[in-house]
């Protein structure tokens, strides 16, 4: 139940992010939502290897 608290926070940072990119936009911001995106995946790949 915890990892799914963690994916909508991380989805909700994400979202920040892009509106966040498009008042300031800078490679930063561009670089961390790739980062965000990478921990997701990582993450999700994680929760269903546990599963099975």
């Amino acid at each position: 139940m915890k990892s799914q608290y963690i994916i909508i926070v991380v989805l909700i940072l994400i979202l920040a992010l892009q509106f966040i990119q498009i008042y300031y936009p800078n490679d930063l911001f561009f670089y961390g939502q790739l980062a965000l995106l990478g921990l997701m995946l990582v993450m999700l790949i994680y929760k269903f290897t546990i599963k099975k």
